[in-house]
């Protein structure tokens, strides 16, 4: 599900890889866009998105910090 800009634009944290992006929103949620040909946004496919969307994980743990490489991105939770 892809959100509108004013729901993620107040970010924590935001992260480049090479061609994907990465924002950590103020409550620890985690969202991703960009090129997704190796899977590197966690979204469950290969296709790539050109806005935001928030990555839900089954614990609700709020994320802390990102990562990301050219072909990868790593979150940390609290």
């Amino acid at each position: 599900m892809a959100v509108g800009i004013r729901k993620w634009c107040l970010s924590a944290s935001v992260l480049a890889g090479y061609y994907h992006s990465m924002a950590i929103g103020l409550h620890g949620q985690l969202y991703v866009w960009g090129c997704n040909n190796m899977g590197q946004l966690g979204t469950g496919t290969k296709q790539p998105e050109l806005q935001p969307v928030q990555l839900r994980f089954q614990t609700h743990t709020p994320m802390v910090d990102v990562s990301a490489g050219a072909m990868h991105c790593m979150a940390i939770a609290r």
